[in-house]
């Protein structure tokens, strides 16, 4: 979903885990007194202890939501919240009339119970409500995470595409969620009332368009099952591997885990970069860039198709990326798609016409091209289109 996913993914992988969207348990008990306990739970959970304490700070409403706004604001230099909506818009992922950017920023600060913000390596709680001592442990995790495996520095490498940022939320939110779930299911849990009611409060206008929500899940529902199943059939050991030799390729690594080795979706990454290089030095103009990867494409045209089109045309995906430009004022965004052979491609030119079928200024063409030292001949489809706006 374009740099939509891209920022939105760093949002949720900034604050870790949605807590407010999750579990609400009762207790009486303020939030960063309960840090010791929750973090004993954690880490007999998770099965790695903390290197270092773990701060937690307690802040009022006013102070926690400005906490809230100013981590997100740390990952928008410049106009880049303005380029990423004026993306969407063109790709018609939110309405015209969507206030993306200040919706971003309200809808966070208003439905974030606690997070964990690895630029301060601290734990963010509110005082002016309760929090569940699951929230916690899952913001514990992450703490712990950053701890033994550098969460700055693994963001900021998979800062760079949606595709990447999606793929290194669900390894990170695949853990906590995990161990979450395994907390609530445990003799550790021995609050009252604990209920499985989500808890939103967003203003109307400000609610998120399906894609966008269909992209916040991604990270806990495919990242839990790859954890599940990467634990059952190897061992803790390849997990621990992945987070220190930065084994994160793509979203499709997180879709197609049981079918493929990881050493494809490494090939298939290095075969896009490259060709991505090579392609960039026709656009000169470019302001913005992103890649959508197979579950961003997936989510790009379930909504415009059906979600059995939709897959059925992402599954051989083999990488994208995408260019905005602007030249003299006038924006176009490029994307480039590529494809094993001319079937997969002619079936993307398809459902994108489908999916396009109402828009002008919009066009899309496929071609056979051969890249150096591949011995097999790949296929790219090229997709233009003008800003309307």
């Amino acid at each position: 979903m374009l740099k939509l996913i891209y920022y939105l993914i760093r949002f949720i992988f900034y604050f870790f885990a949605l807590s407010g969207f999750a579990f609400a348990e009762s207790t009486s008990n303020s939030a960063c007194s309960r840090i010791p306990d929750a973090l004993q739970a954690a880490t007999q959970l998770y099965g790695l202890s903390k290197k270092q304490p773990i701060s937690c700070r307690s802040l009022p409403a006013k102070e926690f939501k400005e906490a809230v706004i100013q981590m997100l604001s740390r990952q928008y230099p410049g106009n880049e919240l303005m380029l990423e909506e004026k993306s969407y818009k063109m790709l018609g992922l939110i309405p015209e009339k969507y206030s993306y950017a200040s919706c971003l920023l309200k809808t966070t600060a208003q439905n974030t119970s606690a997070f964990y913000d690895h630029a301060k390596s601290e734990i963010i709680v509110p005082d002016f409500e309760e929090v569940a001592t699951s929230t916690l442990v899952h913001e514990i995790v992450h703490a712990l995470q950053d701890q033994h495996f550098e969460l700055k520095d693994y963001a900021n490498l998979y800062y760079q595409s949606t595709d990447l940022a999606l793929a290194a939320a669900a390894l990170a939110e695949g853990e906590a969620a995990r161990v979450e779930e395994l907390f609530l299911a445990s003799s550790h849990t021995k609050l009252d009332n604990v209920t499985n009611e989500i808890k939103v409060t967003t203003e109307e206008e400000c609610h998120f368009p399906t894609q966008v929500e269909d992209l916040f899940t991604f990270g806990y529902q495919y990242g839990k099952k790859f954890i599940d199943f990467t634990l059952r059939t190897k061992g803790k050991d390849a997990l621990e591997n992945i987070w220190k030799n930065r084994a994160i390729y793509s979203s499709a690594q997180f879709l197609g885990y049981k079918k493929y080795p990881i050493e494809v979706f490494r090939q298939q990454a290095e075969l896009t970069n490259n060709y991505r290089k090579a392609i960039s030095q026709r656009h000169p103009f470019v302001v913005y860039n992103d890649a959508l990867g197979q579950f961003g494409l997936i989510t790009l045209f379930k909504h415009g198709t059906s979600h059995k089109i939709a897959v059925s045309t992402a599954v051989n995906l083999i990488g994208d990326f995408l260019f905005l430009e602007n030249h003299n004022s006038n924006y176009k965004l490029y994307w480039y798609t590529l494809w094993p052979d001319q079937a997969a491609a002619e079936k993307f030119k398809l459902t994108f016409g489908e999916y396009f079928r109402t828009r002008e200024n919009v066009t899309v063409s496929c071609n056979s091209l051969t890249l150096k030292d591949l011995t097999n001949v790949l296929f790219q489809c090229q997709v233009e289109i003008e800003d309307l706006g």
